[in-house]
């Protein structure tokens, strides 16, 4: 299972909704941020 299966999973997303890409990014030596970018299926029927 991969990174953006997991955040998937612990956000609950559903169809049309997904998680596009994680990022983890260093703000300084010790401090990271993470980033989710969210996205979602064009065209999906509501």
């Amino acid at each position: 299972m991969n990174s953006k299966e997991i955040f998937n999973l612990a956000l609950g997303t559903e169809e049309p909704w997904y998680v596009e890409k994680v990022e983890f990014l260093s703000t300084s030596e010790r401090e990271q941020e993470l980033h989710l970018h969210l996205n979602f299926e064009k065209g999906y029927p509501h």
